[in-house]
Protein backbone atom coordinates (compact mmCIF):
# COMPACT_ATOMS: atom_id res chain seq x y z
CA UNK A 1 0.00 0.00 0.00
CA UNK A 2 0.62 3.61 -0.14
CA UNK A 3 2.81 4.07 3.24
CA UNK A 4 5.51 7.60 3.66
CA UNK A 5 9.35 7.02 4.36
CA UNK A 6 10.84 6.04 7.93
CA UNK A 7 12.30 9.00 9.56
CA UNK A 8 16.16 7.89 10.43
CA UNK A 9 17.94 9.73 13.55
CA UNK A 10 20.36 8.91 16.28
CA UNK A 11 20.07 8.88 19.69
CA UNK A 12 21.49 7.46 23.09
CA UNK A 13 23.84 5.83 20.54
CA UNK A 14 21.46 4.21 18.66
CA UNK A 15 20.25 4.62 15.30
CA UNK A 16 16.10 5.16 15.38
CA UNK A 17 14.06 4.44 12.51
CA UNK A 18 10.04 5.72 12.68
CA UNK A 19 7.54 5.41 10.30
CA UNK A 20 3.85 4.65 10.13
CA UNK A 21 2.69 1.75 8.60
CA UNK A 22 -0.24 -0.25 7.01
CA UNK A 23 -0.69 -2.16 10.25
CA UNK A 24 -2.37 1.04 11.92
CA UNK A 25 0.62 1.67 14.60
CA UNK A 26 3.68 3.82 15.02
CA UNK A 27 7.00 2.17 14.95
CA UNK A 28 10.12 2.71 17.17
CA UNK A 29 12.81 0.68 15.69
CA UNK A 30 16.35 0.39 16.19
CA UNK A 31 18.53 0.31 12.66
CA UNK A 32 20.83 -1.88 13.79
CA UNK A 33 18.81 -4.87 15.00
CA UNK A 34 15.30 -4.79 14.00
CA UNK A 35 14.10 -4.61 17.32
CA UNK A 36 11.30 -2.48 18.71
CA UNK A 37 12.97 0.54 20.73
CA UNK A 38 9.30 1.54 22.46
CA UNK A 39 6.08 -1.04 21.57
CA UNK A 40 4.74 0.17 18.86
CA UNK A 41 1.95 3.41 19.37
CA UNK A 42 -1.61 2.28 17.59
CA UNK A 43 -3.96 4.35 15.68
CA UNK A 44 -7.52 3.72 14.45
CA UNK A 45 -6.39 3.92 11.32
CA UNK A 46 -3.46 3.25 8.49
CA UNK A 47 -0.49 5.13 8.39
CA UNK A 48 0.00 6.99 4.53
CA UNK A 49 2.27 10.44 5.21
CA UNK A 50 5.74 10.34 6.77
CA UNK A 51 6.25 11.03 10.22
CA UNK A 52 8.12 14.48 11.17
CA UNK A 53 10.63 13.97 14.31
CA UNK A 54 10.68 17.44 15.76
CA UNK A 55 13.80 19.43 14.33
CA UNK A 56 14.94 20.97 17.51
CA UNK A 57 15.78 17.78 19.56
CA UNK A 58 12.69 17.22 21.62
CA UNK A 59 11.75 13.85 21.76
CA UNK A 60 8.61 14.13 19.57
CA UNK A 61 6.99 12.82 16.37
CA UNK A 62 4.40 14.29 14.35
CA UNK A 63 1.99 12.31 12.81
CA UNK A 64 -1.36 11.51 10.99
CA UNK A 65 -3.19 8.62 10.26
CA UNK A 66 -6.46 8.07 8.47
CA UNK A 67 -8.73 7.85 11.46
CA UNK A 68 -8.57 11.83 11.17
CA UNK A 69 -6.32 12.45 13.73
CA UNK A 70 -3.18 14.25 13.79
CA UNK A 71 -1.03 13.72 16.92
CA UNK A 72 1.91 14.80 18.68
CA UNK A 73 3.88 12.11 20.94
CA UNK A 74 6.54 11.85 23.21
CA UNK A 75 9.23 9.48 22.59
CA UNK A 76 11.19 9.76 26.03
CA UNK A 77 9.26 7.29 28.54
CA UNK A 78 9.04 3.68 28.47
CA UNK A 79 6.31 3.93 25.81
CA UNK A 80 5.36 6.43 23.36
CA UNK A 81 2.46 9.19 24.58
CA UNK A 82 0.24 11.03 22.98
CA UNK A 83 0.45 14.64 24.28
CA UNK A 84 -2.12 16.39 21.68
CA UNK A 85 -4.46 15.66 19.10
CA UNK A 86 -6.22 17.44 16.35
CA UNK A 87 -9.09 16.04 15.01
CA UNK A 88 -9.84 16.99 10.72
CA UNK A 89 -13.03 18.12 11.89
CA UNK A 90 -11.58 21.01 14.43
CA UNK A 91 -12.26 23.87 11.49
CA UNK A 92 -14.48 24.48 9.32
CA UNK A 93 -15.39 24.78 6.36
CA UNK A 94 -13.65 21.73 4.99
CA UNK A 95 -14.09 19.39 2.16
CA UNK A 96 -13.61 15.86 0.69
CA UNK A 97 -12.23 13.26 3.73
CA UNK A 98 -10.16 13.30 6.98
CA UNK A 99 -7.33 11.45 6.13
CA UNK A 100 -3.54 13.35 6.87
CA UNK A 101 -1.21 12.28 3.63
CA UNK A 102 1.08 14.86 4.26
CA UNK A 103 4.50 15.71 6.20
CA UNK A 104 4.47 18.00 8.85
CA UNK A 105 7.34 21.47 8.62
CA UNK A 106 8.30 22.58 12.49
CA UNK A 107 9.94 25.74 11.55
CA UNK A 108 10.81 27.58 15.34
CA UNK A 109 7.77 26.89 17.72
CA UNK A 110 5.45 26.37 15.21
CA UNK A 111 3.69 23.55 13.59
CA UNK A 112 2.56 23.71 9.54
CA UNK A 113 0.04 21.03 8.57
CA UNK A 114 -2.25 20.75 5.60
CA UNK A 115 -5.10 17.65 5.51
CA UNK A 116 -7.80 15.76 3.11
CA UNK A 117 -10.09 18.19 4.59
CA UNK A 118 -8.68 20.68 2.73
CA UNK A 119 -7.46 23.41 5.56
CA UNK A 120 -4.01 24.21 6.34
CA UNK A 121 -3.08 24.94 9.67
CA UNK A 122 -0.32 26.79 11.88
CA UNK A 123 -0.06 25.57 15.20
CA UNK A 124 1.88 27.28 17.88
CA UNK A 125 3.53 23.93 20.07
CA UNK A 126 4.90 25.64 23.38
CA UNK A 127 7.37 22.77 23.74
CA UNK A 128 8.86 22.69 27.12
CA UNK A 129 10.05 20.08 29.73
CA UNK A 130 8.62 18.98 32.77
CA UNK A 131 10.31 18.72 36.55
CA UNK A 132 11.53 15.80 35.79
CA UNK A 133 13.03 16.63 32.10
CA UNK A 134 9.96 14.47 30.64
CA UNK A 135 9.12 16.80 26.89
CA UNK A 136 5.95 18.44 27.23
CA UNK A 137 3.59 20.54 24.73
CA UNK A 138 0.75 23.10 25.32
CA UNK A 139 -0.38 23.42 21.17
CA UNK A 140 -2.75 25.92 20.03
CA UNK A 141 -4.33 26.34 16.62
CA UNK A 142 -3.42 30.14 15.51
CA UNK A 143 -4.37 29.61 11.88
CA UNK A 144 -5.99 27.77 9.40
CA UNK A 145 -7.04 28.72 5.55
CA UNK A 146 -8.73 26.68 3.03
CA UNK A 147 -7.01 25.12 0.31
CA UNK A 148 -9.66 26.68 -2.45
CA UNK A 149 -11.12 30.05 -3.36
CA UNK A 150 -14.15 30.74 -4.97
CA UNK A 151 -12.28 30.97 -8.60
CA UNK A 152 -11.27 27.47 -8.43
CA UNK A 153 -14.32 26.43 -7.23
CA UNK A 154 -15.97 27.54 -10.36
CA UNK A 155 -13.20 26.16 -12.41
CA UNK A 156 -13.11 21.95 -10.71
CA UNK A 157 -15.47 20.05 -8.70
CA UNK A 158 -15.25 19.51 -5.08
CA UNK A 159 -12.37 17.79 -4.96
CA UNK A 160 -10.04 19.87 -3.51
CA UNK A 161 -7.97 17.74 -0.77
CA UNK A 162 -4.70 18.25 0.07
CA UNK A 163 -2.58 15.80 -0.18
CA UNK A 164 1.04 16.77 -0.13
CA UNK A 165 3.90 17.94 2.18
CA UNK A 166 4.02 21.90 2.71
CA UNK A 167 7.03 23.81 1.74
CA UNK A 168 8.51 26.91 3.13
CA UNK A 169 10.99 29.68 1.42
CA UNK A 170 12.09 32.50 3.77
CA UNK A 171 8.87 33.79 4.68
CA UNK A 172 6.80 32.08 2.30
CA UNK A 173 4.37 28.98 2.95
CA UNK A 174 3.67 26.97 0.07
CA UNK A 175 0.67 24.21 -0.45
CA UNK A 176 -1.00 22.53 -3.69
CA UNK A 177 -4.24 20.48 -3.80
CA UNK A 178 -6.17 18.30 -5.47
CA UNK A 179 -8.01 20.40 -7.81
CA UNK A 180 -4.52 22.41 -9.19
CA UNK A 181 -4.25 25.38 -6.88
CA UNK A 182 -0.78 26.63 -5.75
CA UNK A 183 -0.96 28.81 -3.12
CA UNK A 184 1.92 30.68 -1.32
CA UNK A 185 1.46 32.56 2.01
CA UNK A 186 3.71 35.20 3.89
CA UNK A 187 3.78 33.64 7.42
CA UNK A 188 6.51 36.58 8.36
CA UNK A 189 3.69 37.91 10.94
CA UNK A 190 4.19 34.93 12.99
CA UNK A 191 7.88 35.60 13.54
CA UNK A 192 7.46 39.54 13.96
CA UNK A 193 3.57 39.57 15.78
CA UNK A 194 2.16 41.64 12.70
CA UNK A 195 -0.51 39.76 12.15
CA UNK A 196 -1.69 36.06 10.82
CA UNK A 197 -0.46 34.93 7.40
CA UNK A 198 -1.42 36.98 4.12
CA UNK A 199 -1.91 35.23 0.50
CA UNK A 200 0.38 36.10 -1.79
CA UNK A 201 0.64 33.76 -4.40
CA UNK A 202 -1.90 32.02 -6.79
CA UNK A 203 -1.18 29.59 -9.72
CA UNK A 204 -3.42 27.10 -10.70
CA UNK A 205 -1.76 24.12 -13.15
CA UNK A 206 -5.20 23.11 -14.37
CA UNK A 207 -5.22 19.31 -12.76
CA UNK A 208 -4.89 17.60 -9.69
CA UNK A 209 -1.48 18.38 -7.76
CA UNK A 210 -0.50 15.95 -5.24
CA UNK A 211 3.11 16.26 -5.47
CA UNK A 212 4.90 18.05 -2.72
CA UNK A 213 6.06 21.58 -3.96
CA UNK A 214 9.96 21.97 -4.21
CA UNK A 215 11.46 25.54 -3.59
CA UNK A 216 14.30 25.76 -5.66
CA UNK A 217 17.69 26.30 -3.08
CA UNK A 218 19.06 28.96 -6.17
CA UNK A 219 18.05 32.88 -5.71
CA UNK A 220 16.66 33.51 -9.21
CA UNK A 221 18.44 36.74 -10.44
CA UNK A 222 15.66 39.65 -11.68
CA UNK A 223 15.39 39.06 -15.63
CA UNK A 224 17.08 35.74 -15.40
CA UNK A 225 13.77 34.24 -16.77
CA UNK A 226 13.50 31.43 -14.50
CA UNK A 227 10.98 29.16 -13.51
CA UNK A 228 11.54 30.28 -10.03
CA UNK A 229 11.51 33.83 -11.27
CA UNK A 230 8.12 33.76 -12.81
CA UNK A 231 6.40 31.31 -10.28
CA UNK A 232 8.21 30.98 -6.69
CA UNK A 233 8.81 26.86 -6.87
CA UNK A 234 8.41 24.19 -9.05
CA UNK A 235 5.78 21.60 -8.70
CA UNK A 236 4.53 18.41 -10.65
CA UNK A 237 1.09 18.07 -12.15
CA UNK A 238 -0.76 14.78 -11.93
CA UNK A 239 -3.17 14.73 -14.93
CA UNK A 240 -5.88 11.55 -14.65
Amino acid sequence: GWTGEPAVFERDGRTWLVFGAYDRAVHFVDAATGEDILPAFPTGDLIKGSVTIDPHGFPLVYVGSRDGIFRVLAFDRPQATELWRLSANDVSPTKWNDDWDGSSLVLGDYLFEAGENSQMRVVKLNRGRAPDGTVTVAPSLVWNAPGWDDELLAESDNEVSIESSVAISGDTLYFANSGGLVQGWDISGLRTGAGPPQRVFRFWTGEDTDASVVVDEQVPQPGDGSLVEQYGCYVGNLVR
